[in-house]
């Protein structure tokens, strides 16, 4: 329990902390989305091209 107007501000500041926190973890989450997104349409096009070159065999074995 709160007992002085100190310990009332301390814990103020920590939420303050931890909300500070979770919003910045929020924005490296939807940049690494982001990112992931580019990554994947960058896989998807390279994929396509490879399609277009001939005599060429995928051999994931390799």
């Amino acid at each position: 329990m709160i007992a002085t107007a100190k310990e009332a501000h301390q814990v103020i500041n920590e939420y303050r902390r931890v909300v500070a926190s979770i919003k910045q973890g929020q924005d490296s989450l939807n940049r690494l989305k982001v990112e992931y997104n580019e990554l994947e349409h960058l896989a998807r096009q390279i994929n396509q091209a490879l399609t277009t070159i001939p005599f060429i065999r995928w051999r994931p074995d390799c």
